[in-house]
């Protein structure tokens, strides 16, 4: 799944010849719109590393680029297991349905500058005033737009709440009405397939490694976000924690020689 948009049409190319067309492409809405008409959407199931470069590359075209936090499925309520005696919560189940939420919106707000959750920016009127702060959403002419979900994340809307319709640059792991309306639609990896890190629900920064590489035409996020930053070699997450300072920076893959864990165990 690589594809630019010639004359209204997709057509297969290269990752790097779709790479070139995306940054030209954001680079002369920027050239034609002024600074605040890009946005780069952060999805909740990236690792902090690759939205900490993205939300880089995107500020270093437009340095009043908005980063938005994508949709964050939710269930209704979280699910609490209690003991049957005593009624005592035992372990809980939350209600929101994504890894890495905490930490996108943690890297955020380190990168400073206009962000918008997903409700603002698909609501942004022509005002373009959110309660955040994020000012000018409905001057947005141009977009780069992360998935990742393991299943349809495009809103009932479509792709008509996706804000500028000039350029929309999407990088995702499953085709959908997005990817098909895209200008420039370039391949990513799914989770199981790179090296980053997450943040729970509790706070907690757990670091992980690739299990499996990319299949044939796809690339790592983090190796695409270094193309766009004009870097050398290839993503190298913990030397990205170490540039992004605390609390990333002290977060390391566990060990293989270190010891297992012992079993904890939960009353029922």
């Amino acid at each position: 799944m690589r594809a630019v948009t010639l004359c209204g049409t997709q057509i297969e190319t290269s990752v790097q010849h779709a790479l070139e067309q995306a940054t030209r492409d954001l680079t002369q809405a920027v050239a034609t719109h002024g600074h605040g008409s890009l946005y780069a959407m952060l999805s909740p199931i990236m690792a902090c590393e690759e939205a900490w470069l993205l939300g880089t590359a995107i500020r270093q075209i437009d340095p009043k680029a908005v980063l938005v936090l994508g949709p964050v499925p939710t269930a209704a309520s979280d699910e609490v297991f209690r003991n049957s005696l005593t009624g005592k919560e035992t372990f809980r189940i939350k209600a929101e349905k994504v890894p890495n939420a905490a930490g996108i919106r943690r890297v955020m707000q380190m990168l400073g500058g206009p962000t918008a959750t997903f409700d603002e920016f698909a609501a942004a009127k022509p005002a373009g005033k959110t309660a955040t702060g994020a000012t000018g959403l409905a001057k947005l002419k141009a977009g780069w737009i992360v998935g990742g979900y393991l299943s349809n994340w495009v809103p009932a809307e479509g792709p008509d709440v996706f804000k500028g319709a000039n350029v929309r640059v999407v990088q995702d792991i499953l085709p959908s009405a997005l990817s098909d309306a895209a200008q420039v639609v370039i391949p990513a990896a799914a989770w199981a397939e790179k090296d980053g890190c997450w943040e729970n629900h509790a706070g907690k920064i757990q670091a992980f490694s690739a299990a499996v590489p990319p299949p044939d035409g796809a690339r790592r996020e983090g190796d695409v976000y270094y193309q766009l930053l004009g870097r050398t070699g290839l993503y190298n997450a913990e030397v990205v924690r170490r540039e992004m300072g605390e609390p990333f920076a002290s977060v390391k893959v566990p060990s293989r020689e270190a010891n297992e864990p012992a079993f904890e165990f939960v009353e029922l």
